[in-house]
């Protein structure tokens, strides 16, 4: 009988074999390590399986974030790390992992569980959808010089001023859905280090606070190397400016800077060259509800909302959610319960996921049928209460 567990930490070479079996099997079999040799970034998170007996046939790893939803902190699981080697291919045991892991999020009070996929048609027939984009902009070190660089300082980073780049991000990052409340442990450990290649943490320092700093490394290809960002905040213009000058400042370096953003901060308006600025859009990770009832419940809304909706929600993978629920809002505040009669909504759990962290709104899915809206001065309730929003989880996992 097949059992979801733990994996055991005495285990973790057996784990880490399966991972690059599924990740890099180019590498050849995996040489376990040494416990000490354990890199910092597979040290974070919770590790799982399902066991046949004592032998695992399928992995995945667990993290536990506080992230921004509608103005309220909530609990988000971030799976990643799911593997199954080749001979336990083609039996379900992806299916029952992730059902496995909605079970636990929901018992451990998680409304809300992200991913990075692979392959977006592959998670989305379980139920998640894509929660965001980004604007991945590609130029000329030079092309990011923003007039005159403003007066400050730069300085390398290092772990223990993870607490200062962390006060950065919250100022930056408060705008955005899905907004993760990084530990000191993800600081050290994963934003400080990467799987291949350990990047360089630049900070810009006006008046003696830190107010920006960029994350990044270089890479070459064919003689020619390229400054990719992997992570950027600041609190104000002025710091903004400032980390673009710093890219810039790598012209003699680097032939090609690749700055991913929130489509929202695209330079295109901003830089002196836009047409040698190359902007393409690409989706980012996905999200799905772990649990109708205890999402909406979760979150505030606008005090001047007042109302029910009724929602028939189709989940593919867990049954707690295949189901018609009552919302009733009033003084910013929600409850949910099944009922029995018809509704206003009919919706999939992946897309009621989009309208609920903000990537889309009720009007844009009804007009694509990714929901159908039976009633609309009903489904008006849901539209003011969740409208779109800017949405960017930029932690990678």
């Amino acid at each position: 009988m097949v059992e979801y567990r733990p994996f055991p930490e005495d285990r973790r070479a057996t784990f880490s074999a399966m991972l690059s079996y599924a990740f890099s099997p180019e590498l050849g079999p995996f040489a376990p390590a040494d416990e000490d040799e354990t890199p910092p970034q597979a040290r974070v998170g919770e590790n799982r399986g399902l066991f046949d007996g004592d032998h695992p046939v399928s992995v995945c790893r667990h993290h536990f974030f506080d992230t921004r939803v509608r103005g309220t902190t909530l609990s988000m699981g971030g799976i990643s790390a799911v593997a199954t080697p080749p001979e336990h291919r083609r039996k379900g045991y992806i299916r029952r992992l992730l059902t496995e892991t909605l079970g636990e999020y929901r018992d451990r009070d998680v409304p809300v569980a992200s991913l990075w996929p692979f392959e977006t048609s592959f998670y989305a027939q379980f139920g998640w959808a894509t929660a965001f984009r980004t604007a991945v902009q590609t130029a000329d070190p030079a092309v990011y010089r923003i007039g005159d660089p403003p007066a400050g300082r730069y300085y390398r980073a290092e772990k223990d001023d993870w607490d200062a780049l962390d006060a950065v991000l919250d100022s930056h990052a408060h705008e955005y859905e899905l907004a993760v409340d990084r530990s000191e442990s993800w600081w050290r450990n994963r934003a400080f280090h990467g799987w291949e290649t350990d990047p360089y943490v630049y900070v810009w320092e006006h008046d003696g606070r830190p107010s920006g700093y960029v994350v990044y490394a270089i890479t070459e290809e064919d003689d020619e190397k390229t400054l990719d960002v992997w992570d950027m905040a600041f609190r104000d213009t002025d710091a903004h400016h400032a980390l673009l000058g710093f890219l810039a400042n790598h012209d003699s370096q680097v032939e090609t800077v690749r700055l991913p953003t929130p489509p929202r901060e695209m330079l295109l308006d901003l830089v002196a060259d836009p047409e040698e600025l190359d902007v393409s859009l690409k989706t980012g990770a996905m999200v799905r509800i772990v649990d109708v009832e205890m999402a909406f419940e979760a979150i505030t809304y606008p005090e001047d909302v007042d109302g029910q909706v009724v929602l028939s929600v189709t989940d593919p993978l867990v049954d707690w959610n295949d189901g018609t629920f009552a919302l009733d809002i009033a003084d910013g505040v929600a409850s949910v319960s099944t009922v029995d009669r018809p509704a206003d909504v009919d919706v999939d759990i992946g897309s009621l996921s989009q309208l609920f962290v903000g990537y889309r709104d009720l009007e844009t899915m009804a007009t694509e049928n990714t929901m159908t809206v039976e009633d609309h001065f009903r489904a008006a309730v849901l539209d003011n209460s969740l409208p779109a929003s800017s949405v960017y989880l930029r932690e990678g996992f």
